[in-house]
């Protein structure tokens, strides 16, 4: 399938940006950050639209819930709280620039926050 140079553009964007957080919020290596962004690439690799129909940081957000949350919480309850970490991780801005890495500075404290509104 062909990409028009802008969905590659913001394919690269979407990229950068999940590389900043998870090496900002995860702690994750270059090597575990290149195997999960490939994964997703592929995944959406005939069906670009359909993932740049989504934020970034909507990818990011599921992978932030403590397991305990995605047990304990029933459907609605863990939707909730998928949507307030999007909200924490995007500070009310989804159009901001998340390549950078200081774009996650205090965001941990604010999802333990927010985490601790869903116990």
């Amino acid at each position: 399938m062909h990409i028009s140079d802008e969905d590659n553009e913001t394919v690269e964007y979407y990229a950068e940006s999940w590389r900043a957080a998870l090496r900002v919020l995860k702690g994750w290596s270059d090597e575990e950050i290149a195997v999960w962004v490939q994964a997703k690439r592929f995944t959406y690799s005939d069906h670009i639209e359909m993932m740049l129909h989504d934020a970034p940081m909507s990818y990011i957000a599921p992978l932030l819930v403590p397991d305990g949350a995605r047990t304990r919480l029933t459907g609605p309850e863990l939707v909730l709280l998928l949507e307030r970490v999007q909200h924490v991780l995007e500070a009310g801005d989804s159009c901001r620039d998340f390549t950078d890495p200081g774009a996650f500075e205090g965001v941990a404290e604010r999802l333990a926050d927010a985490f601790r509104e869903f116990e």
